[in-house]
């Protein structure tokens, strides 16, 4: 259940209750944001009434049809995508105006509406002031806009509208799970004798929860009273909770072994990177090998090197610039030679 209203209610204005029949298939999660997305209509659903109205980013066009089911003149949605308005008038019952436009760029003359909705979080769209002007250009003197934000947003939101019209009020979006304890026989929503029939109470300490989002309504003339609204998105069932904890879990688990595999991976480039920079020093020191190869080569085809090898010279090594060194032993052993053969 999705209270739309920061305050909860024992008596007084009664509320709008509507219960949608979700599918099987849907997820307790998006029952709840669908049920959300169309409590924010069914809120302002009878301020429409006899009124001019544009829904700006209408999307599938939901919203449309509850307003004008509510008894509006007329009512007009635009979104940015040619694809979903062309999707969108395949469902829509006839008299609905759609078409393709930007929020920042409306093909309407000033003034064209008494009532403009605009769901798509004003406050964090990429030129909010931009936006703002055009959808206060298209209302009429004394007209109602009402728009939406996330609830972190809503004091931005709350000002852009208070620096364009002289009357603002936010109402603060709540979710809690709720507990019906309903008669067979008690009156249908809509009926004088509800709001003795259905009474909502909350936990202590219940209304501090953040609001999850926050619809502004703003006008230059004074507000109109806005009714409480409880939005109910379907029967509590158990086994259905069970199933989405377990798809989740199901979830995280895949998500782990994907964790698990990107790391293995990252392991396996680590030690190509190393490979990789070994094999660029040697790449570096190649010239230098080379090099030294030739001078050993050069040095091992020499006398000198012939008759040191045959004399079996100690300490003589194959490395390094080891030439002169070479030329001086072997000049040593050929004087004790000649000196041997004269004193013989």
């Amino acid at each position: 259940m999705q209270p739309s209203a920061e305050t909860s209610r024992a008596t007084g204005a009664a509320p709008v209750d509507e219960r949608t029949d979700r599918g099987a298939g849907a997820s307790p999660r998006g029952a709840v944001g669908e049920a959300g997305r169309a409590a924010r209509y069914r809120l302002i659903a009878p301020l429409a009434r006899g009124r001019r109205v544009l829904d700006a980013g209408c999307g599938t066009g939901e919203g449309c049809v509850i307003l004008a089911a509510a008894g509006a003149a007329h009512v007009t949605g635009v979104d940015p995508e040619q694809a979903v308005i062309e999707a969108v008038r395949r469902r829509v019952p006839p008299g609905i105006e759609l078409a393709r436009a930007e929020p920042s760029e409306l093909p309407f003359p000033d003034a064209s509406f008494d009532l403009v909705a605009c769901f798509e979080n004003a406050a964090e769209a990429e030129e909010p002031e931009r936006w703002l002007d055009e959808l206060t250009r298209v209302l009429a003197p004394g007209g109602l806009l009402v728009a939406s934000a996330a609830g972190s947003r809503a004091p931005a939101l709350e000002r852009a509208l208070a620096s364009q019209l002289a009357n603002v009020q936010l109402v603060l979006e709540r979710t809690w799970i709720a507990v019906a304890l309903l008669a067979e026989d008690a009156a249908a929503p809509g009926d004088a004798a509800e709001a003795d029939a259905l009474r909502l109470a909350t936990e202590p300490g219940g209304a501090a929860q953040a609001p999850a989002n926050a619809l502004a309504l703003a006008s230059a003339a004074p507000l109109p009273p806005l009714p409480q609204l409880i939005a109910l998105a379907e029967p509590f069932a158990g086994e259905r909770l069970t199933a989405e904890i377990e798809r989740l879990r199901a979830e995280l688990r895949d998500r782990g072994n994907r964790i698990a595999e990107l790391e293995a991976a990252e392991g396996e480039r680590r030690e190509l990177r190393r490979l990789l920079t070994e094999a660029e020093q040697l790449l570096a020191e190649l010239p230098e090998l080379r090099r030294r190869s030739g001078e050993l080569e050069q040095v091992t085809s020499s006398a000198e090197w012939r008759i040191a090898t045959a004399l079996q010279v100690p300490g003589m090594r194959a490395e390094g610039m080891w030439l002169p060194a070479v030329r001086r032993r072997v000049k040593q052993l050929l004087g004790r030679l000649i000196r041997l053969g004269r004193a013989s």
